[in-house]
């Protein structure tokens, strides 16, 4: 990544699902923001597992690239949202964020 993007020292908790909110601060990362994407532990994001719905309708299929287009750039983080730990981690992300985004 150049030194000089844009949005660099920016600091995102990305919190969202499916395409609305992965998609804007995927935006985000590539001018150059730090993006902290928030995933349930053990399963992952529910775009990690498009493929087998793809394949219900292109059997043939191998690969559903839209966890890869939308997750570029960040980084990952598991926690359960559940769990008191879980939302205490994430509210000290939030504090520590310059913009926190879900859908």
């Amino acid at each position: 990544m150049s030194d000089n993007l844009l949005l660099k020292g920016l600091k995102v908790i990305d919190a969202g699902s499916f395409i609305a909110g992965p998609v804007s601060t995927t935006i985000l990362s590539d001018f150059g923001a730090e993006v902290i994407k928030i995933e349930p532990p053990k399963i992952g994001d529910s775009l990690r597992h498009l493929i087998e719905r793809t394949k219900r309708v292109n059997p043939s299929a191998e690969e559903d690239y839209c966890w890869q287009l939308t997750s570029r750039n960040k980084k990952s983080l598991a926690l359960d949202l559940g769990s008191a730990k879980g939302q205490e981690i994430l509210h000290k992300l939030i504090k520590e964020a310059d913009v926190f985004v879900t859908n």
